[in-house]
């Protein structure tokens, strides 16, 4: 599937992130049930367009880095695992340490956002809140497309076009 495919889990680097835990990206939500008993569904899922092939699933009371207890949303675009969106205790500037002491300095920094940037995954912690993500770069920009792609049609859709600006 063209979606595996764009998995960076087989491509990866041995020090960069191929996921999470023993979830590796492009994994299935049956396998990540299989090793997170725990999994899941999330409660209250994020906005996203209608008919997004989507799921979001959580877990609780895991640790990451010696943070913890965390929170970890997963994302799953076409039952393959793309995103975790970590909320770990204690939320202040020992989170950031964490981060810096596995991965190193970031490859970029953007308002309160500190970013690692590889070739296959991206990590982004928001400073202002302690939270982070870790997310396959390739999945991501599958799921980008396909949102893109939804919010044209539904532009095209639209009698007469876009609406005049201001209306």
């Amino acid at each position: 599937m063209a979606l595996a495919a764009a998995s960076a889990a087989s491509a990866a680097s041995p020090a960069e992130p191929t996921g999470y835990g023993p979830l590796r990206f492009g994994m299935s939500i049956e396998e990540a049930r299989s090793m997170l008993p725990s999994l899941a569904p999330l409660a209250a899922t994020p906005v996203v367009p209608a008919n997004t092939p989507i799921t979001f699933m959580q877990v609780t009371g895991e640790r990451y880095e010696g943070l913890g207890p965390c929170t970890i949303v997963l994302g799953f675009l076409s039952d393959h695992f793309y995103e975790a969106r970590f909320d770990c205790a204690p939320r202040d500037a020992k989170v950031d340490a964490a981060l810096r002491k596995r991965y190193g300095a970031p490859t970029s920094t953007q308002g309160p956002l500190q970013i690692w940037q590889t070739d296959h995954t991206t990590l982004a912690l928001n400073t202002s809140v302690h939270t982070f993500s870790l997310a396959d770069r390739g999945l991501t920009q599958a799921l980008n497309q396909i949102i893109l792609q939804k919010a044209l049609a539904g532009h095209q859709a639209m009698p007469g076009g876009a609406p005049a600006a201001g209306k």
